[in-house]
Formats: structure tokens, C-alpha cells, sequence
């Protein structure tokens, strides 16, 4: 029992290290999963600015806050995919990105709740195919990873820097 036991734990161990030399490699593959969602979802708006505008007016917003978000959203997408891109902005890129899907997400979960009165999706790409709950879902699975990798960064260069 002793020895089984002590391969139990040497499994353990061997696997534990087998996922902690895998960490920067997922997070590696999460930051470039994260550029290319804001890049493609900042082209799908600048592809079609008439298209995007429309849509922001035709949300409950106020016009004044429509007219904001015209300019805010594409300007972060675009702001959170080039920081990530450069490892001095890196940091920043991942907060932002974070941030991004935390506002993205309660939106979708807002309009699941019937929230709003009106609500056309001012989401370009593969997400205007996309049901509501399967948005909110691959939203909240990229919310998930952007916390994740910004963990893992804190705790692996930001925490050092201290």
C-alpha cells in the first residue's frame, strides 16, 4: 500500500509539473486568441461603419451615448489588440481585455434577461450567426481566459517587478 501510495504521488507530481510547464504556452495561445478576436471584431466595424452606426442608434441608448460608443468600442478593440501585441503594453492589454469581456458580457446577459427593449446585435462577424446564449457563452468563456492570463501574467512578471 506504502508504494502505491508513493506512485500516486509521483504521478501527481510528474503531472502537476507536466500543467505547470504548460501555463506559458496556454498563455501564449490565449493572448493570440485575444488578438484576433478584438482585431476581427474592430474590422468588422470599420468594414462597415454605416452598418455599425445604424445599429448603435437603434439601441435604448441615448444618442449622446451612441455616439460614444460609436468611437470607444473599435478604438478598444483596436487599443486592447495592438497592447497585447508589444510585451512593454502587454499588461494594459490584458486589463483592458478583461474589462472588455466583463462589458460585453453583462450586456449579452442583459438582453437574455429581456432588458432592453430593442436589441440588434451590433456584433460583426461569426457572432451576427450567433444565437444569444451561444454569444453569451463564448463570451463568458473569453472572459474566463483574458482573468486567467492576466493572473498568470501578474503572477509570473508583474508580481516580480515589485
Amino acid at each position: 500500500m506504502g508504494t502505491e501510495g508513493s506512485t500516486r504521488k509521483a504521478y501527481k507530481s510528474s503531472f502537476t509539473l507536466m500543467i505547470e510547464n504548460q501555463k506559458p504556452l496556454f498563455f501564449e495561445i490565449i493572448k493570440l486568441l485575444l488578438i484576433l478576436l478584438w482585431a476581427c471584431t474592430a474590422a468588422s466595424k470599420l468594414v462597415d461603419v454605416k452598418e455599425f452606426r445604424n445599429e448603435l442608434n437603434n439601441q435604448t441608448f441615448s444618442q449622446g451615448f451612441a455616439d460614444l460608443l460609436f468611437w470607444f468600442i473599435p478604438i478598444s478593440e483596436i487599443t486592447a489588440a495592438l497592447c497585447l501585441v508589444f510585451a512593454r503594453s502587454r499588461w494594459m492589454g490584458l486589463i483592458l481585455s478583461s474589462i472588455l469581456m466583463f462589458l460585453f458580457t453583462g450586456y449579452v446577459a442583459l438582453v437574455i434577461l429581456n432588458y432592453y427593449d430593442q436589441v440588434p446585435c451590433i456584433c460583426g462577424g461569426v457572432f451576427q450567426h450567433m444565437s444569444w446564449t451561444m454569444h453569451f457563452w463564448f463570451n463568458l468563456f473569453f472572459l474566463m481566459l483574458s482573468l486567467w492570463a492576466t493572473h498568470y501574467y501578474y503572477q509570473r512578471f508583474k508580481r516580480k517587478q515589485k
